[in-house]
């Protein structure tokens, strides 16, 4: 079975009216069209901003913490080491005492 003969075009060109009708038709949707995407675009330009100020808070408050976390390591650090000086002097300290102790019965 053969396809069906292809439709035929208007003889004679259209009328002015129902060309421009056409037209004013196209250019509607068009124009639909871009009015829906500049609200779409504008929407995401907020959302963007939006995106990047909460980035840039989140990159604040990180920067805040690990500032402070630097710090209190820092700070756990001197106390450590204070602690071995200290440790280090209370040990000089009891070997000194415990040598004079031993001299002392090595002289009784």
């Amino acid at each position: 079975k053969l396809p069906p003969p292809p439709p035929k075009a208007p003889e004679g060109p259209e009328p002015a009216g129902d060309r421009e009708r056409v037209l004013q038709s196209e250019l509607l949707v068009v124009n639909k069209q871009l009015q829906e995407s500049l609200a779409e675009n504008e929407s995401l330009r907020s959302k963007l901003k939006a995106t990047e100020a909460h980035f840039t808070e989140v990159k604040q408050v990180l920067t805040k913490e690990l500032a402070d976390k630097e710090a209190s390591m820092t700070m756990m650090s001197a106390e450590s080491q204070q602690k071995l000086v200290k440790s280090a002097e209370e040990r000089k300290a009891l070997r000194m005492e415990l040598e004079t102790l031993r001299k002392q019965r090595a002289w009784f």
